[in-house]
């Protein structure tokens, strides 16, 4: 009983994690694409917000790794 209660815990876990990994994935995508479009329209103050919050997401990500 205990194993499997243990098994269970790790999957809870494990889904958990993926899911938190995949909204960050999720998000840096959407910044990605607005930071591109900034650097098309050349507006740098949209641009260095979103360098910003990427960064913020790099941090995030690097937490779930370790």
């Amino acid at each position: 009983m205990g194993a499997s209660r243990n098994l269970s815990n790790d999957f809870l876990h494990f889904a958990d994690t993926y899911g938190c990994f995949r909204e960050v994935l999720v998000s840096l995508q959407q910044l990605q694409s607005a930071a591109r479009s900034a650097v098309r329209r050349k507006d740098e103050a949209k641009l260095g917000s979103h360098a910003r919050s990427q960064r913020k997401l790099e941090k995030e990500m690097q937490k779930l790794i370790s």
